[in-house]
């Protein structure tokens, strides 16, 4: 595989040492690229049809179809900073900070919202009986029941601002920024808490291939924790964990960190590489069909590892990346940044 570069990078250290990785921008195709004006945190979601949608701080939620293509815009009342999800009736749900959650067909159709309370801008995660899980910052985390419009809310001593995952047995765990990681059964039930050091704040819970689940923490850690909310493993890194961790087939663990760093972990949670970028990582990892892991910086570049985590290549966005890129089908890459610019891009020969 043959990794390219769009770069400018002016730090002749930087260029000294990675020089060999900025290739040439006619090995990378710009399918599409548009600049929405205010800054991009949501992290872009695929639809069932293949379009692509997204928040922005300019108050919209975009949709569009997998070649860039602007499908439609619509306007809420607040940031729309949470990230979409797809629904398993192929529904769009997305929270904005106008204290809305909003439903979209595939296709960009506004369908209804909801106004559970409090600012969303957290991710929403679908239990298996339907029912849509979130987190806010009044009412801890909320369980919402489309069939009779009825909530449940497990109080939180601070605002939830962790992003929910489902667990296999039914289970979801979604982390707060009063320092606790909550495992909760699908009524809603407390199953177990995990005390932390800081604030957990967006870090999706991920469950490991062996059934434990590692999360990230405003307290620099990653911790690998079991179903009884039990510490197996804390891996500290030199700044606060924002990244949602992932898991390649060979098992390793793949996250950013304020510090500045990319890390690989084993399946223990032991560091097997670590590289450093010229600014925060607070984006979370995506894999391309061959397992390649891309992950943005704040120094405005996009970085693709091995699965090992050695680096293969650079490309320069034209922003600080705090979202996660979105990997679609074909691997086109849809990369957002927080000045606003969204771009669809391809590698041209990636054999």
């Amino acid at each position: 595989m043959v990794l390219v570069l769009l770069v400018s990078c002016s730090d002749a250290d930087y260029q000294e040492k990675y020089g060999k990785y900025l290739l040439t921008a006619e090995e990378i195709e710009t399918i599409q690229r548009h600049e929405l004006g205010k800054a991009i945190y949501s992290t872009s979601v695929a639809t069932r049809e293949g379009n692509v949608v997204v928040g922005s701080h300019d108050k919209c939620v975009y949709f569009f179809s997998n070649q860039g293509e602007i499908i439609s815009r619509y306007k809420t009342d607040g940031w729309v900073h949470a990230s979409p999800c797809l629904l398993s009736n192929g529904t769009i749900a997305i929270g904005s900070y106008d204290n809305h959650i909003y439903f979209f067909s595939g296709n960009g159709k506004p369908l209804h919202g909801i106004k559970p309370g409090g600012k969303i801008f957290t991710s929403i995660a679908e239990m298996p009986d339907n029912r849509i899980v979130f987190g806010s910052n009044k009412r801890g985390i909320v369980f919402y029941d489309a069939a009779d419009s009825s909530y449940s809310c497990i109080p939180t001593k601070r605002l939830t601002h962790g992003s929910p995952a489902i667990l296999s047995g039914k289970c979801v765990a979604i982390g707060s920024n009063d320092r606790q990681l909550y495992l909760l059964n699908q009524t809603g039930e407390v199953l177990a808490t995990v005390k932390t050091g800081g604030w957990i704040v967006h870090s999706a819970p991920l469950e490991l291939n062996d059934s434990s689940i590692a999360v990230g923490c405003y307290d620099h850690h990653l911790y690998i924790m079991n179903r009884k909310g039990e510490t197996i493993q804390r891996f500290e890194t030199g700044g606060k964990i924002h990244s949602s961790p992932i898991q390649l087939s060979n098992g390793n663990i793949v996250f950013g960190s304020f510090d500045g760093c990319v890390y690989f972990l084993n399946h223990e949670g032991r560091l097997l590489n670590r590289f450093e970028t010229g600014g925060k990582v607070v984006s979370s990892p995506a894999r391309l069909s061959d397992e390649t892991v891309i992950i943005g910086s704040f120094d405005k570049c996009l970085y693709f590892f091995s699965p090992e985590g050695v680096i293969k290549g650079i490309y320069s966005a034209r922003g600080k990346i705090f979202s996660s890129p979105l990997v679609l089908q074909d691997n086109t890459i849809v990369l957002c940044t927080t000045n606003g610019i969204i771009e669809f891009i391809r590698l041209k020969n990636p054999d």
